[in-house]
């Protein structure tokens, strides 16, 4: 077997190469984790600091499922277990599941002694020197984690103990957590101590070195370095994407000067709102092929508008700094996600396939009814015909059905208010000639009698026998109906304070802001309004703004006619 230590005046003696028949291992590790809310808004959620030190191994047949067991079992074909029983515990965590396997049988495949660390002398080990910091020296605080086993029971049966030490501090939530584990843990060389093998009053020692790895965002910085998530548009807390399309996420921080390709991975998942399961990608984890990459593209219809997670970016390290030691820190960025409803999603959806983009465009007509696509989108208007016409292929009681009563008296049945439609005008049109030209009925009057009807739906009767095959009939609105009323309702509410009341689109969250635009005379005009509820400016005052409804009311008077009111939307990006 190679030596592999050497005595220095101090008394102290340095690992300096591998063993032949050794197996000796430790890791270091400096880990954070914060979730980010805003552009430039991030909170550290917590960390640690850890080292952990093996010496010797043992190595499970996992093709065994009938381990472990109180007593001495055999080799079995169903279940499988090839081997049988080839060692027994007599003290430890052997599989590091965090559960004690003392006295039990099992099937193990390799078992390698300590070499060079005294096991079961937790307080001999030490953090015996590092850079100038807060923390604590000599650092103690070392958990035991040794295992004594015999093994072959087959044959010739030896006594094998491992030595296993852990240290784990951790670091409450919190920016001020955050300094603290900073001023601890700056970056340089590390030594710790460890009893030797049959000498333990004579310490071995072994110098790991904490290197830049991405850290926080730091507003306060000149220079704004740290990672950070830099795309999307932010509410709530959230990142706000909209499932049907192709959604960029890009970030900052992950410089050369923090990332090292080949020693440092990058992972992307999106989990569950609970921060439990993984949703995207469903087989794990996506590794990122280069580490210092600055965006990746989601792709759609994984989700479904209405749900929410949480993305998370790791950058994980396993950088080897000497023969026996290794970096394996961790930094892992959250963030939340809600998927929306906005434009591009709607059209992703809506438009016939190969329209033009010019067509699609927010600012275009597309169905040429006076209102921008993005209008009609943002009020709930038919963006694809000049009427808004209700299915009349739905169920009862919100179809729009048409009967033959005695005497060829026509009864209409229409949906009033209903959830699909909300506060939409309901018209009924007529066409004497099989649906070429449509004219607007008006009820109650001298052609149509309201019946009584259940709530949400409106019943009218013929006042005179309709016999004309010819005769066909719909429910419909205006083509500007959806944006002038029930949606978008402007009220004199006394001295010409005028009330405007704006319904918004379900789901959008905050990828649309709501508005209106005023003409007295030539030319619209967009009013301004103040950005939070119960303020005023000088000529209006906003009472709500939810996300399912917006209310303001002038504060001077404003005649109707001659002004005249109608809605707008701006498009987030």
């Amino acid at each position: 077997m190679q030596k592999l230590a050497f005595s220095v005046a101090s008394g102290l003696s340095f690992f300096a190469a591998s063993a032949a028949h050794a197996d000796l291992y430790m890791q270091f590790s400096a880990n954070k984790t914060c979730l980010q809310t805003a552009p430039f808004e991030q909170t550290f959620t917590g960390g640690s600091f850890e080292v952990q030190l093996r010496d010797g191994l043992i190595v499970i047949d996992t093709s065994c499922v009938t381990q472990p067991q109180l007593v001495r079992f055999g080799v079995s074909a169903l279940p499988p277990c090839p081997l049988g029983a080839t060692a027994f515990i007599a003290t430890g965590d052997v599989d590091r599941d965090g559960v004690r396997d003392d006295l039990q049988y099992w099937s193990i495949l390799t078992d390698i002694p300590a070499y060079y660390v005294e096991p079961y002398r937790p307080e001999l080990v030490l953090l015996s020197a590092a850079p100038a910091s807060t923390l604590p020296r000599p650092l103690g605080l070392f958990r035991d984690d040794g295992v004594t086993s015999f093994y072959d029971i087959r044959s010739t049966t030896l006594q094998y103990d491992q030595s296993r030490y852990e240290l784990v501090r951790s670091y409450d939530a919190g920016n001020g957590e955050l300094a603290r584990m900073n001023r601890d843990l700056p970056f340089g060389q590390y030594q710790y101590t460890y009893p030797s093998l049959g000498r333990p009053e004579k310490p071995l020692a072994i110098p790991v070195t904490l290197t830049p790895l991405v850290d926080p965002f730091q507003p306060t910085t000149k220079e704004r370095a740290g990672f950070r998530v830099t795309s999307g548009f932010w509410t709530g807390g959230a990142m706000e994407l909209d499932p049907r399309i192709i959604n960029k996420i890009s970030w900052q921080g992950n410089t050369r000067t923090s990332v090292t390709p080949g020693v440092d991975r990058l992972l992307f998942g999106i989990y569950n709102a609970t921060d439990t399961a993984i949703t995207f990608p469903p087989s794990g984890n996506l590794t990122i092929p280069n580490p210092l990459s600055t965006y990746y593209n989601v792709p759609p219809f994984f989700y479904n508008v209405g749900d929410t997670g949480i993305g998370r970016f790791t950058f994980a390290r396993n950088r080897a700094l000497n023969s026996i030691s290794y970096d394996v820190s961790q930094r892992q960025y959250k963030f939340g996600i809600r998927f929306i409803d906005t434009y591009a999603g709607f059209t992703a959806i809506t438009y016939p396939l190969g329209t033009s983009a010019l067509r699609t465009a927010t600012a275009s007509d597309y169905d040429s009814d006076g209102n921008t696509n993005l209008v009609e989108y943002a009020y709930g208007s038919d963006v694809l015909g000049r009427s808004f016409v209700l299915p009349s292929t739905t169920a009862a009681p919100t179809a729009f059905t048409v009967t033959n009563q005695v005497g060829n008296f026509k009864q209409l049945r229409f949906p009033t208010n209903s959830t699909a439609f909300p506060a939409l005008p309901n018209i009924v049109q007529r066409s004497n000639d099989g649906g070429t030209t449509w004219v607007n009925e008006v009820f109650p009057g001298p052609n149509w009698v309201v019946n009584p009807s259940a709530v949400g739906t409106t019943q009218i009767t013929s006042t005179a026998a309709i016999t004309s095959t010819l005769v066909k009939f719909r429910l419909t609105t205006t083509a500007n109906s959806p944006l002038t009323a029930g949606n978008f309702t402007v009220a004199n509410i006394g001295g010409d304070i005028q009330r405007v009341t704006i319904t918004k689109r379900a789901n959008v969250g905050a990828s649309l802001t709501y508005g209106f635009e005023r003409k007295n005379g030539i030319l619209w005009q967009a009013e301004v309004l103040p950005t939070v509820v119960g303020t005023s400016n000088a000529r209006w005052t906003l009472v709500t703004n939810d996300a399912t409804q917006l209310v303001a009311e002038s504060v001077v008077a404003i005649p109707t006619p001659p002004n005249v009111f109608r809605p707008a939307v701006k498009q987030n990006y």
